[in-house]
């Protein structure tokens, strides 16, 4: 018995998310990927240089990711950066670990504060779960926020979930107590040492 359920915790944990990644599958009928690298580095080269093309007719608001309670200074250069381009940029105040619905509520208001101060449509930078936080925000709150954004921008957004995520939620592995453990290590003693 005991080693019947050590086996089947053992297979859950070596089989991890295999089952949650579908979404990954390759579609005949999907439309192929362009590499924007190139591009992409030519648009982060004159940004490293102050070149840049974003209007000052908008007000960003950087919505942060998991774990960014814990990390004092997330988003701070980037804020810091933009506001020396002479741009109005905020960083969202959130509990990054709180849920998507919860967050989105949050960023409504924000929005909807800095829209009714500055007059301003705002412009929303969300970074890994932020950015879910952010999409979430526009999809709940379309009526009362698609006037006051200007548009969204995600950079590494999970949007067909994540398997790290999918890996700690689920129970009945061989790693839960240290999951557990390290989940109490980073929300409690970590984040008192920031404090």
């Amino acid at each position: 018995m005991l080693l019947s359920m050590l086996a089947e915790r053992t297979r859950k944990s070596i089989r991890g998310s295999a089952d949650d990644i579908g979404w990954l599958q390759r579609d005949p009928f999907m439309p192929p990927v362009t590499d924007g690298t190139q591009r992409f580095t030519e648009i982060l080269n004159n940004i490293r240089f102050g070149v840049h093309k974003l209007p000052n007719s908008l007000v960003y608001l950087l919505i942060p990711g998991l774990g960014s309670n814990h990390v004092p200074l997330y988003f701070v250069n980037t804020q810091t950066h933009l506001s020396n381009l002479g741009l109005s940029c905020y960083i969202a105040k959130i509990h990054s670990e709180a849920s998507v619905e919860k967050n989105a509520r949050e960023v409504k208001q924000q929005v909807e504060e800095i829209y009714n101060r500055s007059g301003k449509r705002v412009m929303l930078l969300g970074h890994s779960k932020g950015g879910l936080d952010a999409a979430a925000a526009l999809s709940m709150y379309w009526f009362d926020l698609r006037d006051k954004v200007a548009g969204l921008v995600l950079a590494q957004s999970p949007y067909g979930g994540t398997p790290v995520a999918s890996d700690i939620a689920r129970q009945g592995q061989i790693g839960d107590i240290f999951l557990r453990a390290m989940a109490f290590l980073v929300c409690n003693i970590i984040k008192v040492s920031f404090s």
